[in-house]
């Protein structure tokens, strides 16, 4: 592999969808010959348009199931972006080599069409990781169904610090309880 072969299956595309994708969201190989000639390592939600788009045009919508609406792919429609992406990254780069695909699942996938559950630290709340478990398998099949195979989630931190401004997304204080409820998310 060349450095730039390399550099890009270490790179992951999020904000720069913009890139090789058009307004409409539809993808474009002639944009991403030109702006990432050697592929992607991974490319970042793909139901996602905010990533490619920027922020809302409304700055008085603030509900996030709103932006949701504004900002995301159906399943169907992630799905073909998707397959066209990968299509592209076998076919047309030297190496061939396919790329991963991720998506946010940590309460649910954060998506259009997709369930929301409660934060991990109240999923723990619960002490049934039977539950978790249930639920997970959920968050699982929805992203699945996009066609992405990679997820951020779960968060297995064990939470000592209240200083740290991302406590809801741990499975609480406790490393018994959070190795529980890790291991019943993972499955």
């Amino acid at each position: 592999m060349t450095i730039d072969e390399k550099l890009a299956q270490i790179s992951c595309i999020w904000m720069d969808k913009v890139k090789f994708l058009e307004r409409d969201g539809s993808f474009n190989p002639v944009k991403m010959k030109e702006h990432f000639p050697h592929g992607a390592g991974c490319i970042a939600r793909p139901q996602d348009t905010v990533g490619m788009e920027g922020p809302t045009e409304r700055k008085d919508v603030n509900d996030s199931t709103v932006i949701r609406k504004l900002s995301g792919r159906s399943p169907s429609e992630t799905v073909e972006l998707v397959n066209k992406i990968q299509k592209w990254m076998i076919e047309e780069t030297r190496m061939g080599i396919p790329t991963l695909f991720h998506e946010e699942g940590l309460h649910g996938l954060q998506g259009l069409h997709a369930t929301s559950f409660p934060q991990s630290i109240g999923l723990a709340a619960t002490f049934d990781p039977e539950l978790v478990e249930q639920a997970y398998s959920i968050v699982a099949r929805e992203i699945r169904a996009r066609g992405v195979h990679h997820v951020l989630s779960p968060v297995v931190d064990v939470a000592l610090d209240p200083r740290w401004g991302r406590i809801e997304e741990t499975f609480g204080e406790d490393p018994f309880l959070v190795s529980q409820m890790g291991v019943a998310a993972i499955k």
